[in-house]
């Protein structure tokens, strides 16, 4: 599109200068010289009409075409003795095709050069002065800012429509992930809801037996939390708002979290090793940190399936509290990793509706944490590491009298 317009512009030009000296004072035809110049721009206004045409070219390439510009409208003038004339304008024409580019300063640098050589090559001389040379100069100068000032405005406008129909296709695309993810998660949660069900029935028969109900109704409140945990994940990923921070010990999260996979993580006979000092603060919410914890626990669970070890770790380094996981699992692939983030993408086929990793990465955003996930390739295993801004010891309470 650019270089369409600016082949225009430049046939505008051509056929501007082309009168000027057809009808150059004296009336002297124009000269082999001339007709030649004519023809070489001809040339090459076409040749960079067809290079912008089949790629962008650099900013250098750009600056030398209107500065050719410039130069082809100098020399004609010079050689027709046209500068003291109307046909001036062919300069406002040079200025006015940078209008067509993005780029700024490239517009103000051919406005100067423009005023500068036309301010030079058009002086009369001092005893030949005459006002119009200045009402010619402050036309070119306010021309040029004026190109300026055309540009920015065009620049502005496309950043804000770009922005805003990236918004648009981040909330449309969100909207067809979310749809393609109703089908998964409700067929994950029916699992949990038909064993809910089978127990409900074998609690009416153990309490007409009149039998302990105690394991039965202890199978329903788990199926009933994993429910609701399939649930809050998704509604956490789908519809996320701010969280409640509050200074905690990191620790604190950490061993619920472990506490919380013990059982799972020994049912695969995994190894497992914890070692954390006291006194990790940070800023947090402790029921989303449970959460992210556990996901990445889990995750690790599902990578040894025939057993392995899994080491969590945490200390204070540099200002941060630092969190890692290091599994021994089947590790991650090449398009795994491109894609670990990806809303509902899951490696393991029906192993669950691949919010996880997603939420975790959410929550550790919402905490200003840094998330890093790394393997060496598959059946190298996998290292997950939290970095938290360190919330430092809390200030001391003032001594009791004492006013601030």
């Amino acid at each position: 599109m650019q270089a369409k317009y600016l082949l225009l512009f430049r046939g505008v030009l051509l056929e501007t200068l082309l009168l000027q000296s057809l009808y150059a004072p004296g009336g002297a035809p124009p000269s082999r010289t001339v007709w030649g110049l004519f023809a070489a721009y001809a040339a090459l206004s076409c040749g960079l009409f067809w290079l912008g045409r089949s790629r962008r070219l650099p900013d250098a390439a750009v600056a030398g075409s209107f500065l050719l510009d410039i130069a082809f409208t100098t020399v004609e003038l010079f050689l027709t003795a046209g500068f003291r004339d109307d046909f001036f304008v062919a300069y406002f024409l040079v200025i006015l095709s940078t209008c067509f580019l993005d780029r700024l300063a490239l517009s103000f640098v051919i406005g100067a050069v423009s005023c500068v050589v036309y301010g030079y090559f058009a002086f009369p001389g001092w005893e030949h002065f005459h006002p119009f040379y200045l009402l010619r100069m402050s036309l070119l100068l306010v021309t040029a800012l004026l190109s300026g000032y055309v540009v920015d405005a065009a620049r502005r406008i496309q950043r804000e429509t770009a922005n805003r129909y990236e918004e648009t296709l981040a909330w449309m695309e969100r909207l067809s992930a979310v749809g393609k993810a109703m089908a998964a998660v409700l067929h994950e949660a029916k699992t949990p809801l038909a064993t809910i069900l089978l127990t409900v029935d074998a609690v009416r028969e153990k309490a007409q037996r009149g039998e302990s109900l105690e394991a039965a109704l202890s199978s329903i409140e788990d199926e009933a939390e994993r429910t609701a945990a399939i649930l809050s994940g998704f509604l956490d990923f789908s519809k996320p708002g701010p969280l409640e921070l509050s200074r905690l010990d990191l620790g604190r999260p950490l061993r619920q979290a472990v506490d919380a996979v013990l059982l799972h993580i020994r049912d695969r006979d995994i190894r497992l090793k914890t070692a954390w000092p006291p006194d990790l603060f940070v800023l947090g919410s402790e029921r989303h940190l449970i959460q992210a914890f556990t996901n990445v626990m889990l995750n690790a669970a599902q990578a040894m399936p025939l057993g392995g070890a899994l080491n969590v770790s945490a200390r204070a380094l540099d200002g941060r509290v630092e969190v890692r996981f290091d599994d021994t699992g089947i590790g991650l692939s090449r398009e795994a990793q491109e894609r670990l983030f990806e809303p509902f993408y899951t490696g393991k086929p029906g192993a669950g509706h691949g919010l996880g990793l997603t939420v975790v990465r959410w929550i550790a955003e919402r905490h200003q944490a840094r998330l890093d996930i790394t393997s060496s390739g598959q059946g190298q295993g996998a290292e997950v590491t939290f970095s938290f801004p360190a919330a430092g010891l809390p200030a001391p309470a003032p001594p009791l009298g004492v006013n601030n």
